[in-house]
């Protein structure tokens, strides 16, 4: 039996994106370092690309509410790592 999520508290799985608490979540959830883990994994330079972009995604998506500004530098951080693996001397 799932246990009662007390009224004054959202349940998380209906926490709608870029909702003050989702932002919250996200900024932990997504950092710097997380982001500098994915540009230098040891998957391929096409699979640390599609991981790079699914990052990017779910932060665009936070990005519509009110604190999303907050989470632009994270978004600028990954279109660097992107441009450094789509550099031509990355290849």
């Amino acid at each position: 039996m799932k246990p009662k999520t007390p009224v004054h508290q959202k349940d998380p799985i209906d926490a709608k994106p870029g909702d003050s608490k989702d932002v919250e979540q996200t900024a932990l959830t997504i950092s710097s370092g997380e982001i500098a883990a994915a540009e230098i994994s040891e998957g391929t330079r096409e699979e640390r690309i599609e991981r790079l972009k699914r990052m990017k995604a779910d932060l665009e998506a936070r990005m519509t509410g009110k604190e999303g500004d907050e989470l632009a530098p994270l978004r600028d951080e990954i279109d660097r790592a992107l441009a450094r693996l789509n550099a031509p001397e990355a290849l």
